[in-house]
């Protein structure tokens, strides 16, 4: 059968379309690239605000929020609130609004950044303890920690990805109506997975317990997860092939076989083409075979095994 020329090029033009639309990173944004510059007025000085507030990512009142990445969890997110005891220096200022970074405590510096009104700074105080709040036996230090290290942020992520799994608000809350839901879907795996991989390379004993419960929650909602992902995507290419008058479907065990049929694969340049393009997706979300007919009901058929990892192994 010869396969019209303007034929195939818009089928591969459709499955390219598809294939950067898959790989697509949905969590991409703009790179911010201009430059902090701290006014005279507010160099060397140091600042805290008059009431709680939160930091936004623009000098605008309705700007988003900015987000807090320690506290926050692969599925809920928790925002910059400024106490009235941090340190803030301001390094940038724009109309009424200053660009601001916490001090004190150091442990959120590298996170909580970004724009609060003029108005609400205040010049700082340094904080001296009052005799009357409590204390350790043998030190003069408040009883409440008030200083992080890397180790405690750790065991905050773990500690709020392992309630994220308990409470079915992993992937199960994600919309795999789209690409960009499926590609978040991964991406919270492969966070969770980076997770379980940074805590067993920890020394602290309470950071590996919480690592290895991390890991079975993940495992078990991975082999949960991953069938149900397959399906939805097998939904949405069979969608975008449709119209080309490709059909697709899916079959064997936890939705692991896609199936391709239609003309355009009677010569063999364009099976070969459709599957060096669909693979990497296909091994992500741990297809394990592809078959190619030109026909319903042939018996004699292309296929492709895809030696990608079982559902239950972390991704890397």
């Amino acid at each position: 059968m010869i396969i019209n020329f303007r034929m195939k090029y818009y089928i591969l033009t459709a499955l390219i379309a598809f294939i950067i639309s898959s790989c697509r990173n949905p969590d991409s944004t703009a790179e911010n690239k201009r430059k902090d510059q701290p006014s005279s007025q507010t160099k060397g000085k140091f600042y805290s605000v008059d009431k709680a507030s939160f930091i936004l990512s623009l000098p605008e009142e309705f700007a988003p929020k900015v987000i807090d990445s320690i506290n926050s969890s692969p599925i809920h997110n928790e925002y910059c609130l400024l106490a009235t005891k941090y340190k803030l220096s301001v390094i940038e200022t724009k109309g009424n609004w200053s660009k601001v970074k916490v001090v004190a405590p150091d442990w959120l510096t590298k996170t909580y950044i970004g724009w609060i009104h003029t108005k609400s700074l205040t010049e700082y105080h340094e904080q001296v303890y009052k005799p009357s709040e409590p204390k350790s036996i043998n030190s003069n230090k408040p009883l409440i920690k008030t200083q992080f290290d890397e180790s405690d942020i750790l065991k905050v992520k773990i500690s709020n990805a392992i309630k994220d799994v308990n409470r079915g608000d992993d992937i199960s809350s994600v919309d795999l109506t789209s690409l960009k839901g499926i590609n978040t879907a991964l991406s919270i795996f492969k966070i969770y997975a980076q997770l379980v991989s940074d805590g067993n390379a920890s020394s602290d004993k309470e950071i590996l317990i919480l690592a290895k419960q991390l890991k079975n929650k993940c495992i078990a909602s991975q082999l949960k997860n991953f069938p149900k992902i397959r399906r939805a995507y097998y939904k949405l290419t069979k969608d975008q092939l449709w119209e080309l008058d490709i059909d697709v479907t899916i079959s064997g065990k936890s939705n692991s076989i896609l199936i391709f049929t239609g003309g355009y694969f009677a010569a063999n340049a364009n099976i070969k083409q459709t599957q060096e393009a669909l693979h990497g997706m296909l091994d992500s979300l741990r297809f394990k075979q592809t078959q190619y007919r030109w026909y319903k009901g042939q018996e004699e058929y292309t296929y492709y095994i895809i030696k990608s990892n079982s559902d239950s192994v972390l991704i890397d």
